[in-house]
């Protein structure tokens, strides 16, 4: 994974070094993606619903306004599989905000914690 780009979307991160932005970043990417059996879920439902939506777009929606195969094919070329692509990167960004949150906390209170020890 590259934190790079991703850092744009998370502005709380902003007042962390460069360095430890990506490192937290990366270990909340790992924290996303080490529940396996969620993200295989997630992405099962992904597929069958653009897979079922396409399918509509051929055989009902397509010929009901009197689309040409080739138009039926470019509509879901052009405008369903962005959609579906933009959609699970904001899923994605929005499934690790919640992991970089928590970091972010327990980072807080191991701070905390160790201005109290001294």
């Amino acid at each position: 994974m590259n934190p790079k780009p991703l850092l744009k979307h998370f502005p709380e991160l902003a007042h962390l070094p460069r360095d430890q932005q990506e490192a937290l970043l990366r270990e909340a990417h790992e924290d996303a993606t080490g529940q396996r059996l969620e993200t295989w879920r997630s992405n099962l439902f992904g597929v069958v619903l653009v897979s079922a939506l396409c399918l509509g777009l051929i055989f009902w929606v397509g010929p009901a306004l009197d689309l040409s195969r080739r138009n039926t094919a470019l509509i879901i070329m052009l405008v369903v599989l962005p959609a579906f692509i933009i959609i699970q990167q904001r899923r994605y960004i929005s499934r690790l905000r919640t992991f970089v949150a928590q970091r972010l906390e327990g980072k807080g209170t191991e701070q905390a914690d160790s201005t109290k020890d001294k």
